[in-house]
């Protein structure tokens, strides 16, 4: 958990480095959309670990807050109109998309466990079937066996 928090926190000091240094030579916001990602993707991560009790990641979250507030300036002097309020609804629909990918692997790991179960059943059943006609046929021959003597 530690390693996590410490990973996401690398990686939004990366980002919001890599946003200052781009922010003076782009000539567009969006340019800066990899940066950007990175600083949501280890914005959501901070505050999953924050929630959690870590207090690294919560004042590492209140550190990328103080820098999203200059970023957000950045895209309302040097951006289109309403350029935030899109990047902000971007962020929304890239966390639901991640949610849903979360909860198809979760449904593909129970569909595989449940395959692999089954597997197993079924094979267990065979082996007892076949268990059981060994059986029944070693039975007839025993009794065919002791009826010829």
């Amino acid at each position: 958990m530690i390693f996590e928090a410490i990973a996401a926190i690398e990686l939004a000091n990366s980002a919001i480095n890599g946003i200052k240094e781009l922010a003076g030579h782009v000539t567009s916001v969006g340019q800066m959309g990899k940066h950007l990602t990175n600083l949501a993707d280890a914005h959501e991560e901070l505050e999953k670990d924050a929630a959690d009790g870590d207090m690294e990641a919560f004042w590492a979250l209140e550190d990328i807050r103080k820098k999203e507030y200059e970023i957000k300036q950045l895209f309302i002097y040097a951006g289109r109109p309403r350029l935030w309020d899109d990047y902000q609804t971007f962020i929304r629909n890239r966390k639901e998309l991640r949610k849903k990918q979360k909860e198809r692997e979760e449904k593909a790991r129970k569909r595989r466990k449940k395959a692999i179960k089954d597997g197993l059943i079924y094979t267990a059943v065979i082996f007892a079937g076949c268990l059981v006609v060994a059986g029944g046929i070693w039975l007839l021959l025993a009794i065919i066996a002791m009826k010829g003597r």
